[in-house]
């Protein structure tokens, strides 16, 4: 499990570290024929359906925690154009909308002195920041309403990965794919479309993560009470 690529920020928050551990296991490749149920294939083949169902649908909803130094809980509903949720830790906690190319955020004063000073925390009181998706300052954020690229990044391979057996999941029939490196253990539907149902792991970084909702309309809208990103900079230059 690579756990850096993603973390990489030059915004140190303890969300980072969620997106971090998120990682389990996957390949890519197409699923071909089912002629045989899931539970009957070797664990390669089940994570390549894996990959193919997570590739073709359309919306997602995850939530859970993660334990770094501190706990890390994030409720997030994805779909192909944009998303929306909660990322808390600790004092620390913000909401993220996007659509299309227009990222939203709203959170705790701890939060916003990751990017702006006193004056700055006073005209977001209340209201959200409008910024590019593309902006590079708030990508470590923007990248949790990323359906494709944060799937993607959970999905990539680190180690050996195994079959565990069988299990039920809140009812759920599921398949347990193990990863040796890292201890890990990704929960697969054992019956319908090969999705996601939950990642479990251990060691330094425990975390528990749900995936459910797949293919459900999600709606999103725009906040109003709108601070934009110019007038932050603004603001800014200012007060210095």
């Amino acid at each position: 499990m690579n756990l850096r690529r993603l973390c990489a920020s030059g915004l140190p928050i303890a969300v980072l570290v969620t997106i971090c551990v998120l990682a389990l296991a996957g390949c890519g490749g197409s699923s071909g024929a089912a002629e045989k149920p899931e539970t009957a294939r070797p664990a390669a083949q089940i994570l390549r359906d894996v990959h193919s169902a997570v590739a073709a649908a359309t919306s997602v909803h995850l939530s859970g925690h993660v334990t770094s130094t501190t706990a890390v809980m994030l409720d997030l509903h994805l779909d192909r154009t944009g998303g929306s949720g909660a990322v808390a830790s600790k004092g620390i906690s913000f909401r993220v909308t996007r659509i299309g190319n227009a990222a939203y955020f709203t959170g705790t004063q701890a939060f916003y002195r990751h990017f702006t000073n006193a004056a700055g925390i006073a005209l977001l009181n209340g209201k959200w920041l409008k910024v590019p998706f593309t902006d590079s300052r708030f990508a470590a954020f923007s990248r949790l309403t990323d359906m494709t690229g944060l799937l993607g990044q959970v999905l990539q391979p680190t180690g050996t990965v195994m079959k565990a057996g069988t299990r039920t999941l809140d009812g759920v029939r599921v398949i347990a794919l193990r990863d040796t490196t890292n201890r890990g253990t990704l929960y697969v539907a054992a019956k319908g479309a090969p999705y996601p149902v939950e990642v479990v792991t251990g060691g330094a970084h425990p975390a528990v993560v749900r995936f459910d909702h797949w293919n459900q309309r999600i709606t999103l809208r725009a906040p109003s009470q709108l601070v934009h990103l110019w007038q932050l900079q603004k603001l800014a230059t200012a007060s210095s």
